[in-house]
């Protein structure tokens, strides 16, 4: 595949996202849509799980780094269903969801501090699981099944090189709200947050632009190069919903690789002259 994302067509429809904007609408679809399937073996959704953890970590305190990450800690597991794939790790979810999240979020442009925490939550309890044989006991039945897909527990020498990063004891704490961050009845609060709670945070940490308009996650891509299959959502701002501007986002499509594309626009029905691609 040549590039990871689709080419910038701002100055084609005369529009042009802040250097926030685009991350945003992608989180936000990730979240409004994928975000919904069921959280595999627990009582509340992904993106139920995900408010639940930042709301958390913000009641205890935490820095906004941590609220942030707590909040975007699964959104690998979102890019797996959001690509096509049905959940890996015996039905429990998209395997390596972490790293799958963390290389999302830095091509988002989201600054490191938050990358690594999102990379750094299996782990913590990989650590847990090593050191603490009260905290196995209370994993859930589909907490455990993933351990066997992610390593199981840590090794003496892992423990300690994770020991020895002065970083760890936040790792630690945000795997704390990750853990109670499994409450069915969250959303009958009356002040309960939700996504748009935490926008504020999310557009602070991205640090740079990304270099092109649309980002491809490396579930996006392996579904490509697996079934010459592409869904996107989120992928343009109000002001590129034009059928000109659709199609110029078709073509550029057809730089992903030798596959015809044909893309489908919820809404609108079969845009370019393209295969294969939902938007």
């Amino acid at each position: 595949m040549r590039g990871p994302v689709a080419p910038d067509r701002a100055n084609h429809t005369g529009c042009r996202d802040g250097a926030s904007d685009g991350a945003l609408r992608r989180i936000r679809a990730l979240f409004h849509v994928d975000g919904e399937s069921n959280y595999i073996g627990e009582p509340v959704s992904i993106a139920e799980h995900s408010v639940q953890s930042a709301a958390a970590a913000k009641r205890m305190g935490h820095p906004d780094v941590v609220v942030l990450a707590a909040l975007l800690h699964d959104v690998g597991h979102m890019l797996g269903t959001e690509a096509g794939f049905k959940p890996a790790m015996d039905g429990c979810g998209t395997e390596s969801h972490e790293r799958v999240g963390a290389d999302f979020l830095r091509q988002l442009g989201f600054s490191e501090d938050v990358a690594w925490l999102v990379e750094q939550h299996v782990n913590a309890k990989r650590y847990l699981c090593a050191t603490n044989k009260e905290y196995y006991a209370k994993l859930s039945d589909a907490s455990r099944t993933t351990l066997k897909f992610q390593g199981g527990p840590m090794s003496a020498q892992e423990v300690a090189a994770a020991e020895a990063d002065s970083r760890w004891s936040t790792v630690l704490s945000m795997r704390e709200v990750d853990e109670a961050a499994k409450d069915p009845f969250f959303r009958e609060g009356a002040e309960a947050e939700t996504f748009d709670s935490f926008t504020g945070i999310l557009r602070a940490h991205v640090t740079r632009a990304a270099p092109y308009s649309y980002v491809l996650s490396t579930e996006q891509r392996r579904k490509w190069a697996e079934d010459g299959v592409l869904h996107i959502r989120g992928a343009l701002p109000p002001c590129m919903a034009a059928p000109a501007a659709l199609s110029a986002m078709a073509q550029g499509l057809l730089a992903l690789d030798g596959h015809g594309v044909r893309v489908w626009v919820d809404g609108c029905g079969w845009v370019g002259g393209c295969e294969c691609v939902v938007v």
